[in-house]
C-alpha cells in the first residue's frame, strides 16, 4: 500500500498533461475534459508523483505523505 495520498483538484485543472508525463501510471486524463484524475495510487514512486505535483502549471495537484 502506499504510503501516501492524492488529490487533484479539477476545477482549476487546466489538462496540460504534464502530470501524465511524470507518473504516467499514477495519472490520466478525461477524454472529452482532459481533466487530470487520479488513476492509480502506488504504481509510481513518490519522487516522480511528486515530480508531477510540481510540474502542474496550476498546482492542482496534492501530495500528502502519510
Amino acid at each position: 500500500m502506499a504510503d501516501y495520498s492524492i488529490e487533484v483538484d479539477q476545477q482549476i485543472c487546466l489538462g496540460s498533461g504534464l502530470c501524465t508525463t511524470y507518473a504516467p501510471n499514477t495519472f490520466d486524463q478525461d477524454e472529452n475534459t482532459a481533466k487530470v484524475f487520479v488513476k492509480s495510487v502506488g504504481e509510481d514512486s513518490l519522487e516522480d508523483v511528486q515530480a508531477a505535483a510540481e510540474a502542474c502549471p496550476m498546482a492542482a495537484i496534492k501530495v500528502t505523505i502519510n
